[in-house]
């Protein structure tokens, strides 16, 4: 069996062991926000490989520097050097776009956020009698979608009345509360 071909298994091996021992250890725990599930896929499916392809990268260079019949064996160069180089940069540049893309949806839900939160301002700042004492807006995004929540604190029975006569203007995806001063005069605590 050719020396890089033992190389390669036991640098398989001895990554293998390692993300093992280090996933039984339950050293991913360290502050680390993942579940079971996604620390071995994270352990086995990305670093295992990444780890094996760099080590093999940087020992395929040693042991041809090393090797007095220098790239006699093309497969030798291929599997200890092409091979780990081209995977690497393809691993990496699959991370890149993902980075990119996660990136455009946080940019996509953060524009979304800031326009329905400016919509249900310019709603809320048509009412003289709501401020900001007694107003509370929630934004977020839910499944993909900017969804409002407007809760609206200690107005009276004709304030209410008004606020709901322009509840139909409020924004897609704009859920409105009214509470008004509750019958014993007490205010609403929220």
């Amino acid at each position: 069996m050719p020396i890089w071909l033992i190389i390669q298994i036991g640098l398989l091996v001895l990554s293998s062991l390692l993300a093992f021992v280090f996933y039984i250890s339950k050293g991913w725990r360290i502050g680390l926000p993942f579940n079971k599930d996604q620390a071995m896929k994270l352990i086995f499916i990305r670093i295992v490989p990444i780890l094996w392809l760099s080590s093999s990268f940087v020992i395929g260079i040693i042991y041809l520097l090393i090797n007095t019949q220098i790239f006699s064996d093309s497969l030798q160069v291929l599997s200890m050097i092409v091979f780990p180089l081209i995977t690497l940069t393809i691993i990496f540049i699959g991370i890149r776009k993902r980075d990119k893309q996660n990136e455009s949806e946080k940019q996509y839900e953060r524009n979304a956020l800031k326009k329905i939160s400016e919509k249900c301002e310019q709603w809320i700042n048509q009412f003289s009698f709501i401020s900001s004492e007694n107003v509370e807006l929630k934004v977020y995004i839910s499944k993909g979608n900017p969804i409002g929540k407007i809760s609206v604190f200690n107005v009276n029975e004709q304030q209410k009345n008004e606020i709901n006569q322009f509840k139909d203007s409020l924004p897609h995806n704009v859920y409105l509360e009214v509470f008004p001063f509750s019958n014993n005069g007490d205010d609403y605590i929220h």
